[in-house]
């Protein structure tokens, strides 16, 4: 099967810009650092290579887990960090060089140990001898196409333009924070939905979909206006009358109406809602809105209202990926074939019944069947068209009803369940069991961290560039002066003040801001707007005569006057 255009071109295009970005961050001396003091390469290196496998191998065996889920979990653990990790990485604010070296160091070393992971893990856990490899020549090439050669980039760039540097890192950040928010949210809503497939299969598809919802809606103004579905055959084979076209009109004047309004919701929640509505009646609103309510608003008038479920059938993905995801545990809309076969008329299964031969108590009638808004025949067993809406239940209770007979011959049940019983055991439902547990933990672990992210976010930053030519300037006193770039964020909707100091120099060492003249105990105090940056630029002074290495790792802090949050960016005092 061929990949998507848009996994297989885009996703490496986004990984190319993201790394050009961090590579503007980076320079040749933050790599002979990690040279310099190996021992973070080496530890993270042997992490993930050995570590990691081993742990996998060990949580295989103590849950027992089947062979199909060890294997991957192996091959899960084997593989190494990839280009977003450098991405968290420089949203932590860690060593995004030492990060960078991880990936290629790793990602070449398993070309070697993941096909021997892979190939002990389908020995010891599925049976068979497998001599799988990895691609030498497609591996390097994608280190250095997606890694290496961008990061080049970057780095040149900021040589050669330091403010366009800096800019980016500012760029990618924000960007890996939306990207951060979108993979959170994106998790927990898969497995939000793992977790209510395991429980109660595709109830969302049913009850919760905004498919399933609107569909339901626009079919309750179609009978409201049109009558019920023999009402409607009948108006459809009629000739056009004027009560014809009034029915029609009102019906796809409601329908539109509907979806106007969900449009326009959409749109009305990004905006300033009263000022928009006012923009739209008066004709004053920006194109953009009228353009995404018309999109907004005719897809939902023919998803909704023209292709209903055939939406559910041949369009989304989730039923495809539910039915690799459900087990025999999960409630299901099942039909009991325990209970209803053989099926036959009610006149025939009565006659069976008074010979004492077998009679289900399906009577055939095949009200679930008509009542399936997808047409799918429960009785057949699960499909993937069967969207758990539960009509199929209620229109066979009916008739059970009416036959006399128990309810329940349809219903949420499990696969196992009907096993159970055939074999005379009394029937359970297992809600709590490994696959639930192991679903709500991730939910709460990455809400959990999402919720902590949100908590303590910095609403303040700050980033350093060091003078490139000269480097450093000897005063005549003794002293030394280097020269920094100095760029302050204010990520709060008022304008705050910002202490400037520096943090590891020797006493006595006096910090000046260019054109600033306010200052706290010899520390120029910075004013910055409302949700925007400023740029200073800051000299940093020795104290004469002081004995200074040649480089000696500096720290700017800010903070700020009223509320003291702090920011903090790292740098180096350069000296002869």
């Amino acid at each position: 099967m061929e990949s998507s255009p848009l996994i297989s071109a885009g996703l490496p295009i986004a990984l190319f810009i993201i790394m050009i970005g961090i590579g503007m961050t980076l320079t040749v001396r933050d790599f002979r650092q990690v040279a310099v003091f190996p021992k973070g390469m080496v530890v993270g290196t042997v992490a993930q290579i050995l570590l990691m496998p081993m742990v996998a191998f060990a949580i295989a065996s103590m849950l027992d887990l089947s062979s199909a889920i060890a294997v991957g979990l192996v091959i899960i653990a084997a593989c190494p960090g990839g280009t977003t990790s450098n991405l968290f990485v420089l949203l932590s604010r860690g060593n995004i060089a030492l990060s960078i070296v991880l990936t290629v160091t790793a990602s070449l070393i398993t070309i070697v140990t993941l096909p021997l992971f892979t190939n002990y893990a389908l020995q010891l856990y599925a049976g068979t001898e497998e001599s799988i490899t990895l691609p030498v020549g497609r591996t390097v090439g994608m280190l250095v196409g997606i890694v290496l050669f961008p990061v080049a980039i970057g780095m040149i760039f900021r040589t050669r333009a330091p403010e366009l540097s800096r800019r980016a890192e500012s760029a990618v950040s924000v960007f890996g924070g939306v990207v951060l928010a979108l993979l959170g949210l994106l998790i927990l809503a898969a497995m939000a939905l793992f977790l209510m497939n395991a429980v109660a299969g595709r109830v969302w598809c049913g009850y919760l979909c905004p498919q399933t919802v609107w569909t339901d809606l626009f079919l309750w103004v179609e009978r409201y206006t049109e009558g019920d579905r023999r009402e409607r055959m009948k108006l459809a084979d009629q000739p056009w009358s004027v009560q014809k076209v009034t029915q029609k009109l009102a019906k796809h004047t409601l329908w539109l109406m509907i979806a106007w309004w969900t449009g326009g919701a959409w749109v009305l929640y990004f905006s300033d809602a009263p000022t928009l509505m006012k923009d739209l009646a008066t004709g004053s609103a920006p194109f953009s809105a009228y353009l995404w309510i018309g999109i907004l608003t005719f897809s939902t008038y023919a998803l909704a209202g023209h292709m209903r479920e055939q939406v559910c059938i041949f369009l989304c993905p989730w039923p495809r990926i539910q039915a690799a995801l459900t087990d025999e545990e999960a409630l299901n809309v099942t039909y009991r074939y325990d209970r209803g076969e053989p099926r036959g008329s009610l006149k025939h299964n009565r006659k069976l019944e008074e010979e004492g031969q077998p009679a289900g108590d399906c009577v055939d009638c095949n009200q679930c069947f008509h009542a399936c808004p997808t047409g799918v025949d429960i009785r057949n067993g699960t499909q993937l068209g069967c969207i758990q809406c539960g009509l199929c239940i209620d229109a066979c209770d009916t008739v059970m009803d009416k036959v006399g007979k128990p309810r329940g011959l349809i219903a949420y049940d499990t696969d196992e369940n009907i096993k159970r019983r055939s074999e005379g055991k009394e029937a359970v439902v297992h809600i709590v069991r490994p696959r639930t547990v192991t679903y709500a933990v991730i939910i709460a672990l990455v809400g959990a961290i999402m919720a902590y992210a949100l908590a303590t976010r910095s609403f303040e930053g700050i980033s350093v560039l060091h003078d490139r030519n000269p480097i450093y300037v000897e005063l005549s006193d003794g002293s030394v002066r280097n020269g920094y770039t100095i760029r302050l964020l204010n990520k709060r909707q008022m304008a705050r003040e910002f202490i400037l100091s520096v943090e590891g120099m020797p006493a006595g060492t006096r910090i000046e801001a260019v054109g600033i003249t306010e200052n706290v105990l010899g520390k120029p105090v910075v004013g910055v707007g409302p949700d925007t940056t400023r740029e200073v630029r800051v000299l940093v002074f020795s104290p004469a005569a002081a004995e200074l290495q040649k480089s000696t790792p500096v720290t700017f802090r800010i903070t700020e006057t009223v509320m003291g949050a702090v920011a903090r960016a790292e740098d180096f005092f350069k000296a002869p």
